[in-house]
């Protein structure tokens, strides 16, 4: 409905937002054996504009490493809680597209924390100790490798260590399925697709975009992988490459039949491989 839309006066359920996490409530909710009468989704904008609609997708919880600064700002409690949601949250990913065989390129798999510095790396550690101390038990489903290990199954020859555990990538925009009326002079044409690639021009047609899309000088990169990570040999973790900051990043689409690398950086970083 439209802003100017009368809603109904009362809902057993209001969830604030459209994205992954709010579509998936509504979804758990209305589908549960005690499925509310009435929910009621608000949205600013567009369904699944915001980060769930624009992310690369990476789905990619935070094990442990955000543990330290979440326990400065939250306390530890909330900080531990924050982390098994982004846990869960992946989880129910998951169990939704299977149950439902939503066709978004889902792939569940592994991915790498690299950890390319020492400060860092101290870091790192201490949020793990920090974690699997409050925890009692460990952290289930992390991995430790150590320099040598990392070197070997990252193939990251500068390499100091890394940390392995459960993501996954998707294709956002396949997930997020819905339509969009396009109104011309003469007539409007409603379509679940739509291409718009005016580039520079994007603000004349949304005007939302006005200075947020504006040509910038920048660099594209074609990376075409040699025979040592062609068949067998090919990449199958995401990773994430970590010096002062975790700036740095290295996306590994993989597929049966074919792998794509996407990767970037900030400025004065670089990429080692």
């Amino acid at each position: 409905m439209s802003s100017t839309t009368p809603i109904s006066e009362h809902a057993d359920v209001i969830i604030i937002g459209s994205g992954i996490s709010d579509s998936l409530t509504a979804y758990s909710l209305l589908t549960s054996p005690k499925a509310p009468k009435s929910v009621v989704m608000l949205e600013a904008r567009e369904a699944c504009s915001g980060a769930s609609g624009r992310n690369a997708g990476h789905c990619r919880p935070d094990a442990f490493r955000g543990f330290t600064a979440f326990s400065k700002i939250h306390g530890e409690e909330q900080a531990d809680e924050i982390l098994k949601h982004e846990k869960k949250v992946l989880e129910l990913v998951d169990k939704f597209v299977r149950t439902n065989d939503v066709q978004c390129d889902w792939s569940l798999g592994k991915t790498f924390d690299v950890v390319m510095g020492e400060d860092f790396g101290n870091y790192v550690k201490g949020s793990y100790e920090k974690y699997a101390e409050y925890s009692g038990k460990g952290i289930d489903g992390v991995r430790i490798l150590d320099e040598k290990e990392a070197k070997e199954e990252t193939r990251v020859p500068a390499a100091l260590g890394a940390y392995e555990w459960s993501a996954a990538s998707i294709h956002p925009a396949k997930l997020n399925s819905q339509s969009w009326v396009v109104h011309t002079p003469t007539s409007k044409i409603t379509s679940p697709i739509v291409i718009h690639a005016t580039n520079t021009f994007a603000a004349t047609l949304i005007p939302s975009l006005k200075g947020k899309i504006v040509p910038v000088r920048a660099q594209a990169h074609r990376v075409i992988p040699t025979s040592e990570f062609c068949g067998e040999k090919m990449l199958t973790h995401t990773y994430i490459f970590i010096e002062i900051q975790p700036r740095t990043f290295l996306f590994v689409d993989t597929k049966k039949d074919r792998w794509r690398i996407h990767f970037g950086n900030l400025p004065r970083y670089s990429i080692y491989f």
